[in-house]
C-alpha cells in the first residue's frame, strides 16, 4: 500500500466514525426531546421516599421496579428505532 492510499484510507475510515458519531448524536437528542417525563409521579414517589430518594453510596434498594406502562413505553421507543 502506497503512503498517499494509507492516508486516504486512514482519512476515509476517520470520516466515517465522525460521521456514525454525529448520526448517534442526532439519534439521542432526538429521542431524548420526545421523552415526557411524569412529574406527578416523581413528586409522589419523592414524598413516599424521603430521604431515601436521594440514595448514598452504602444504600441498597430492593424492589424497586419501574411501572408496566414505563416499561411497555420504552419497548415501544425501541421498537420504532
Amino acid at each position: 500500500m502506497t503512503c498517499a492510499l494509507a492516508v486516504t484510507v486512514c482519512h476515509f475510515v476517520h470520516h466515517q466514525s465522525l460521521d456514525f458519531a454525529q448520526a448517534q448524536h442526532r439519534q439521542y437528542e432526538r429521542l431524548t426531546k420526545q421523552m415526557e417525563p411524569d412529574m406527578e409521579a416523581y413528586e409522589k414517589q419523592k414524598q413516599e421516599m424521603g430521604e431515601s430518594f436521594y440514595p448514598g453510596v452504602n444504600t441498597l434498594m430492593h424492589g424497586v421496579k419501574p411501572p408496566e406502562s414505563s416499561i411497555n413505553r420504552m419497548v415501544e421507543n425501541l421498537e420504532k428505532q
